[in-house]
């Protein structure tokens, strides 16, 4: 038996990159995942990859800075495969320029969107994991999640999210025990 049969997880951010890896691990390990990119192409070929090794994604394009694009992911999701129970976040802005030529909104952009998208894929997918009854996990790996970040308030929020639906930290109702 693999170790995530019967399991269900989002990845967003999931396009052919680090965040499409690890829904093919995921999926290598049994889950269904859906695969969710703000790009659609993108969502397609990490799902194409998948689907073509023989397990089980579908593509779900949207902004996971995006509320009611997170509140449609994860809706879709547990209307196809009837519950959550892993969630990770990969997406996020990067803008390579140097910091010499950055611009400041584009700063802004990047620093906010990680945490952004952390706070909304883990509200909206919390919601389904106690509506469903399900203890799950959400990780937000981030490289914006290290160093001095890390030490601020951003690296707090993301660590937090990542274990707000560790078994037995909520109630059914979403309280605390």
């Amino acid at each position: 038996m693999k170790r995530l049969e019967e399991k269900i997880a989002i990845v967003f951010g999931a396009g052919p990159n680090i965040g499409g890896t690890i829904a093919h691990f995921l999926a290598r390990e049994g889950a269904r995942v859906a695969v969710s990119d703000i790009n659609p192409d993108a969502a397609r070929k990490t799902t194409d990859f998948i689907t073509g090794r023989g397990y089980e994604a579908i593509a779900l394009a949207g902004d996971a800075m995006d509320e009611t694009a997170v509140e449609r992911i994860v809706g879709d999701t547990v209307a196809r495969y009837g519950g959550l129970d892993i969630i990770v976040n990969m997406a996020g802005k990067v803008h390579w320029s140097s910091v010499l030529d950055m611009e400041l909104d584009a700063w802004r952009e990047a620093v906010l969107s990680f945490p952004t998208a952390g706070m909304l894929t883990t509200k909206h997918a919390a919601k389904a994991m106690i509506a469903g009854g399900r203890a799950g996990g959400q990780h937000h790996p981030s490289s914006v999640d290290r160093g001095a970040f890390r030490r601020g308030i951003g690296g707090g929020l993301l660590h937090r999210q990542g274990r707000a639906v560790e078994p037995g930290a909520l109630g059914g109702d979403g309280s605390r025990p």
